[in-house]
């Protein structure tokens, strides 16, 4: 009997042993895969994906980290949000268009001229009466006015080829003749010019310029004795001027500036009277209008 309840208890005891140790136990590990078929690579055995890296410091509104370049070091605009109107260089939106470029021509030399000088000259006239004897000599001094009117067009940028009217008026001139001097009273010399011209601007679109002329120049006296006024016959020849102003433009196409002009002429008089010649030279400065 005893023995028989020993052996039934025993048989228990190991029953919940096995119970429990099989309960605990690992499952058996899968079969390996299969082997590949011939000539083609083994598939890479498989791995744990790796875990996403750590924020940086500061990324969620937290500090920066130790060291680190202030806001904006990088050009980047301080602050949060999107950087201001304009600040990469590109236009802000809605801001105004550049205004437009001029229209061609505008403060440029070309098309048509046009153009009004008045100003001061200075007459030196040296004359010989050839046919007197012994020969007398004839100084003629004085300041007076010019006026001048020049038309023209512009062939190419800056170049105007045109014609021009000059008149120069000296009243009551001082008179050298025959080692006699005095101021000839109620007398005006008037000395004319008429010819082409050409002027030349440095630059087109610039003051700067360079002038000639050459033309048929005539010289006449005009004065007043017993209440009658009485001309002289011309003397007349040829002669040239060259000549330099600036230009400054008061508007889209006019412009204002002075003007230096040199004349010279050679004149000569055959008449009733004795043959006479003469050397004219006229210095003048002048203020000009100009449509250009």
């Amino acid at each position: 009997m005893n023995r028989w309840l020993g052996g039934l208890v025993f048989t228990f005891v190991t029953g919940l042993a096995l119970g429990a140790h099989a309960q605990g136990a690992e499952p058996p590990p899968p079969p390996p895969p299969p082997p590949p078929p011939a000539g083609e690579p083994a598939p890479p055995p498989p791995t744990a994906q790796p875990a996403p890296p750590p924020p940086p410091p500061g990324a969620y509104g937290g500090p920066p980290p130790q060291g680190a370049p202030p806001p904006g070091a990088y050009g980047a605009p301080p602050g949060q949000g999107a950087p201001p109107p304009g600040y990469y260089g590109y236009p802000p939106q809605g801001a105004p268009p550049p205004p437009p470029p001029p229209p061609a021509g505008v403060h440029e030399h070309d098309g048509f001229y046009f153009r009004l000088g008045l100003g001061y000259a200075h007459l030196s006239l040296k004359g010989e009466l050839t046919e007197s004897t012994p020969k007398q000599e004839i100084d003629v001094t004085g300041g007076g006015a010019n006026f001048s009117l020049w038309l023209g067009g512009t062939p190419a940028p800056g170049l105007v080829l045109g014609g021009a009217v000059i008149g120069h008026a000296f009243a009551e001139p001082k008179v050298e003749l025959g080692g006699a001097s005095g101021t000839a009273e109620n007398t005006t010399v008037n000395v004319s010019v008429i010819g082409p011209f050409v002027q030349y601007y440095i630059d087109p679109k610039g003051g700067f310029y360079l002038q000639g002329l050459i033309g048929f120049v005539s010289a006449k006296t005009t004065y007043e004795s017993g209440g009658t006024t009485n001309e002289s016959e011309d003397t007349t020849g040829a002669g040239f001027a060259l000549g330099a102003g600036y230009d400054f433009w008061v508007g889209e196409q006019w412009s204002i500036g002075p003007e230096f002009r040199f004349l010279y002429a050679k004149l000569k008089y055959s008449g009733s009277g004795p043959d006479e010649e003469d050397t004219v030279m006229i210095p003048t400065l002048s203020v000009t209008l100009t449509l250009h």
